[in-house]
């Protein structure tokens, strides 16, 4: 059964034109799953991974499109979810489709990509500030800034996990989709919550799971001394000036007192 209402999806969402796509644009560990759970919630929408439309690997739905009453509306176009934009989104036009890009701190980034490649706490700031590094993260900044401003919506990490409820009204306001789900989802968010959790340390069992559980926004760099944080604001800050006053200033180390 799930794999024929897939299918269904599938095909589906193959008869829309390219003119009406919506996209969610996500470095990995930036909330991507919660944004898709909450999307298909309270919308009926499907959100599928790019590979999904695009390859011919065995289908497999996710586990939390089928909880509780979520029903799936066939009738609504798909969202399309990639990590990578230079890859997949270039045949996109950027004045008709829509596209929501999710921003984390970038020190919460990077820091977890270092650990990730097992790099040595010595290491942690050469490896950041190495143009492979941070150029790929700014990166995805450069692919949202060149999509035409009336059709892209930019939600911060931190928001998502801090203000769910205002932060997903705006995402629903995108997609004009009614709110009226909003406030019992959000009463029973907790449940929500370890329900994504559980299919998500499922898939990636092998990195772990999930290390802060949406819990702790500064997980990652909790623990890192404050000298190298600061120096990272300020390579940032010298090397993407714009970048910085515009979309990580609020994620500037404290002053020391």
């Amino acid at each position: 059964m799930r794999r024929l209402l897939y299918v269904s999806i599938l095909l589906l969402g193959s008869l829309y034109s390219e003119e009406q796509t919506t996209i969610l644009l996500t470095p990995p560990r930036c909330g991507t799953h919660w944004m898709m759970y909450c999307i298909e919630a309270l919308t009926g929408r499907f959100v599928s991974f790019w590979h999904r439309f695009n390859s011919d690997a065995p289908l497999e739905i996710p586990e939390f499109v089928f909880f509780g009453a979520l029903s799936i509306d066939q009738s609504k176009h798909p969202i399309l979810h990639t990590h990578y934009p230079y890859h997949h989104l270039t045949n996109y036009s950027k004045t008709n489709n829509k596209l929501i890009f999710i921003l984390r701190n970038p020190k919460e980034y990077l820091i977890r990509r270092a650990r990730e490649q097992e790099r040595k706490p010595e290491e942690l700031y050469t490896f950041i500030t190495s143009p492979n590094s941070i150029r790929h993260y700014m990166g995805y900044l450069s692919f949202f800034e060149s999509w035409a401003e009336d059709n892209r919506l930019l939600i911060y990490y931190e928001d998502l996990v801090g203000d769910c409820r205002s932060t997903i009204l705006k995402v629903l306001k995108f997609l004009e989709e009614s709110p009226e789900r909003l406030d019992t989802f959000i009463e029973n968010k907790s449940f929500h919550e370890e329900r994504m959790l559980k299919y998500y340390n499922r898939i990636h069992r092998k990195g772990g799971g999930s290390m802060s559980k949406g819990r702790d926004i500064v997980y990652h760099s909790r623990n890192v001394p404050q000298n190298i944080l600061k120096q990272i604001d300020k390579h940032i800050q010298d090397k993407y000036p714009s970048y910085w006053n515009h979309y990580f200033v609020r994620f500037k180390e404290p002053e020391s007192p």
